[in-house]
């Protein structure tokens, strides 16, 4: 178990799915689904000692390439991606 605070990765996760709800307009699904995209993503982080924060590049790249050796479909990895794309525009990177 992590001893990081995932507190702010948590807030961020809140203010980009209040942005696509509010400012995009987005389908309810697909908020859910980028949601739980994020959720996935912040619970491997953390079970890697790692943040949102103090992800990098090549760190989120090891994270899809586990999705993928684990049968996460190859659309799902390009919604994962597209979804961390976007939450770094609107939370910073």
């Amino acid at each position: 178990m992590s001893s990081l605070d995932n507190s702010l990765d948590q807030e961020y996760i809140t203010r980009f799915c209040n942005h696509l709800s509010f400012k995009k307009n987005l389908a309810k699904n697909t908020i859910e689904a980028y949601q739980s995209d994020l959720n996935l993503f912040n619970k491997w982080l953390l079970e890697n000692n790692r943040t949102f924060l103090t992800s990098d590049r090549v760190f989120i790249n090891s994270y899809l390439a586990h999705k993928l050796d684990n049968g996460v479909t190859v659309s799902t990895i390009q919604r994962n991606v597209t979804c961390k794309k976007a939450a770094n525009h609107i939370i910073g990177d």
